[in-house]
């Protein structure tokens, strides 16, 4: 049987936490359906295989991922992310809604 947290510590997860994961996790899933399902698929069976362990993969799946993830842009998911994770507005950027 699973440990169930107390009613008290629940509670006492501030509300903007649980907003800023929920927009984190729409940037993230937006940028993962931006990869073709072949891609996507790929990358899940290579993490799978990998078990977030490199030194498990041989040289042509490590080679494969990375193809894989540099398609997902990761300068634009760096910059979306922050504009959901600062507090501060960067000047002349319009915050996109996903």
């Amino acid at each position: 049987m699973g440990y169930v947290f107390p009613v008290k510590l629940r509670r006492s997860i501030p509300i903007w936490w649980a907003l800023l994961a929920a927009e984190t996790a729409m940037v993230l899933r937006r940028h993962w359906g931006s990869l073709d399902p072949h891609s996507r698929q790929r990358v899940r069976e290579i993490v799978k295989k990998s078990k977030g362990r490199p030194d498990r993969l041989t040289r042509e799946e490590r080679r494969e991922l990375m193809d894989h993830v540099r398609k997902l842009d990761l300068r634009a998911l760096a910059r979306d992310i922050g504009e959901v994770a600062s507090p501060v507005r960067m000047p002349g950027r319009r915050r996109r809604r996903p």
